[in-house]
């Protein structure tokens, strides 16, 4: 975080997205309506391959109130948002999850968007190797 940070940027809909820097300009035809709230799950029920690219997101305007009583019931329940969220022309599914005063909305890849783990070719593991980086050990 240098000091290239543009802070607040795209509110829109009561919504205000954070952005750093240099993404700035990518970002300029981005604009969030609205965030649909889907249903709500365990955090460990969303598999990390799914997650794209994240936001920071907080409340403007009237929203305030509303935001702060998601939060809260989202730490409560130890639970996190599936949501639906407009990102330039694209709907998109995200999950938002509480983070200190504001959330993080993380972006989803769709199931075809991710290649599956039997698609690609792995070697076998060559032994020796294996037995000569025994020293190798994960703590």
């Amino acid at each position: 975080m240098g000091g290239d940070r543009q802070g607040v940027r795209g509110r829109e809909g009561g919504v205000r997205a954070l952005h750093e820097g240099g993404a700035r300009e990518a970002r300029r035809g981005e604009t969030t309506e609205a965030i649909e709230i889907v249903a709500f799950v365990e955090p460990a029920s969303i598999d990390l391959a799914y997650i794209d690219k994240s936001y920071w997101v907080g409340a403007g305007g009237k929203s305030t109130r509303g935001f702060s009583l998601l939060k809260q019931a989202l730490i409560d329940s130890n639970r996190v948002a599936l949501a639906k969220t407009k990102l330039r022309t694209r709907t998109r599914l995200a999950v938002l999850r509480p983070h200190g005063k504001i959330f993080a909305l993380e972006m989803m890849r769709y199931a075809d968007e991710i290649v599956d783990t039997g698609e690609i070719d792995v070697p076998s593991p060559n032994r020796q190797r294996l037995a000569s980086s025994s020293w190798l050990s994960i703590s």
